[in-house]
């Protein structure tokens, strides 16, 4: 396994499903199937923000640190308040509270839109 994962998805809307396929794989042998799948999951949610609200290229970098596999999803948009919305929208709109319910803890660098999170592996 190499120690990091990334890779530039496409600005379709088949990024989040490319962007499972090539975590799945790098995250198969070095995290239970519980762990993977909830990493899978944060993958997903990030890559889907970053496709419907941000902007030019998106990329997804995967690390193991210590005891957690890190997150990181940027795209070339300005960037806005990161909020967790209380109640789903009628075309979904948890996303990030799934991140933080997952997660043990997430943020926002400055700059370009780059969220990060930071999973258990254990």
């Amino acid at each position: 396994m190499q120690p990091e994962l990334q890779v530039e998805l496409p600005r379709s809307v088949t990024c989040a499903a490319e962007a499972r396929r090539v975590a799945g794989q790098w995250l198969a042998d070095a995290v239970s199937a519980r762990r993977r799948d909830n990493a899978l999951l944060v993958v997903s949610e990030l890559v889907t923000n970053a496709y419907e609200h941000g902007e030019g290229r998106i990329e997804l970098k995967l690390r193991l640190v210590d005891d957690e596999v890190q997150v990181e999803v940027t795209d070339e948009g300005q960037g806005s308040a990161v909020a967790i919305r209380e109640q789903a929208i009628e075309e979904g709109g948890l996303g990030l509270k799934i991140v933080e319910q997952l997660s043990n803890r997430w943020g926002v660098y400055e700059g370009t839109t780059h969220v990060w999170a930071k999973l258990p592996i254990d």
